[in-house]
């Protein structure tokens, strides 16, 4: 019995990014903004690292949870490329607490844009596009029902 290269590739892109989101090193900081962002990150470890493991067993399930840790990694991502959209958060937040001190730019971009992080965020946008394709396909299941 041939292996459903559908399932491998999928398994292949779970594990990947599992592994991309687990090496974001959050320095040990986790402020109020960061903080949830980054707890959101962990736990969709957790389901990238269930879907892969559930690939095997029901195919649309992993493609569902796939989707569903990726999307909720997308915050931090957002947050990585282009800080100043959470300002209307800050701002809010601000407002709530009037202790917050914050310098002229409000928002500083935590990282520096090189090759390797484009390359991890275009990986991280194929994978809902992929779970996405699997979840439309027309046979539920890629193995073969006699």
């Amino acid at each position: 019995m041939p292996i459903p290269m559908r399932r491998v590739f999928l398994t292949a892109c779970c594990v990947g990014a599992f592994l991309i989101v687990v090496s974001i090193d959050d320095g040990g900081e986790r402020g109020w903004l960061t903080g949830p962002l980054l707890n959101l990150v962990d736990f969709s470890s957790l389901l990238f690292l269930a879907a892969a493991v559930s690939v095997w067993i029901r195919f649309r399930f992993a493609a569902a949870l796939a989707l569903a840790a990726s999307v909720m990694s997308w915050p931090w991502w957002l947050y990585a490329i282009y800080p100043n959209a959470y300002k209307p958060v800050y701002l809010i937040y601000k407002s709530i607490n009037s202790q917050v001190m914050w310098s002229k730019s409000p928002l500083p971009v935590p990282f520096s844009f090189s090759p390797q992080f484009w390359l991890r965020v275009l990986f991280l946008l194929f994978v809902p596009a992929l779970s996405i394709y699997s979840l439309r396909s027309k046979t539920a299941s890629p193995t073969k029902h006699a």
